[in-house]
């Protein structure tokens, strides 16, 4: 049989809130070789609808952990790459996500808040580029101010309501000199004006979409 999958349950001496029970579940690769896929630990020998989840990659690493209640994750939540490198770590109320929620990529770091499963509060993304984005969402959407940071100046500064580019949106050159100003309705711009390093005022267009972050 090519594929084997099987769970493997340990009874150790029961006592009220203490670990005993722990069931693993794997399968058979291709050479025959078992791989685990999770593993599940019990806290109450009479209850099993609260345990610890922890699945794993085919390699054996880690993928991820959170305790599970009533088939809904609850507290702690992390997860992890391949390598075992941690990419995500949060708080779940409920099965939702809630608080502070912390992710990494190849490319950049961010904090985000929730509030029942929808970005709400603060956020801030740590680029590897030395660019730094300062946020906040309303109920799942950008809004308010908006500001990108490259390493020592104030690269852009924007205005969101409701996930929109809404108002003036400014870029400024390392000097502080401003570079362009905008006025949005709704992701939508009227008029954009330009600048060189030392203030002269270069041109100007009509009727260009979103603001430049690049």
């Amino acid at each position: 049989m090519k594929q084997l999958i099987f769970i493997l349950i340990v009874l150790h001496f029961c006592f009220c809130k203490r670990e005993c029970t722990k069931t693993i579940e794997g399968e058979l690769n291709k050479d025959n070789y078992y791989v685990l896929k999770q593993v599940n630990f019990y806290n109450d020998c009479r209850d099993t609808t609260c345990y610890l989840h922890k699945a794993y990659y085919p390699n054996s690493t880690l993928s991820h952990m959170v305790k599970i209640v009533n088939n809904k994750f609850e507290g702690v939540y992390k997860s992890f790459d391949t390598l075992g490198k941690i990419i995500k770590e949060g708080f779940y109320l409920h099965g939702r996500k809630n608080g502070l929620w912390k992710f990494w990529n190849k490319n950049s770091y961010v904090e985000k808040e929730y509030v029942n499963d929808t970005l709400e509060g603060k956020t801030i993304e740590y680029f590897n580029n030395g660019t730094i984005v300062y946020g906040q969402y309303l109920k799942g959407k950008e809004n308010g101010l908006w500001i990108w940071k490259k390493k020592d100046y104030v690269d852009q500064v924007a205005r969101f309501e409701n996930g929109k580019y809404n108002g003036l949106c400014f870029a400024f050159y390392p000097n502080g000199q401003m570079r362009v100003r905008s006025f949005y309705k709704n992701d939508t711009v009227g008029k954009k004006e330009y600048w060189d390093t030392v203030g002269v005022k270069i041109t100007e267009k009509q009727y260009v979409k979103l603001c430049e972050h690049n």
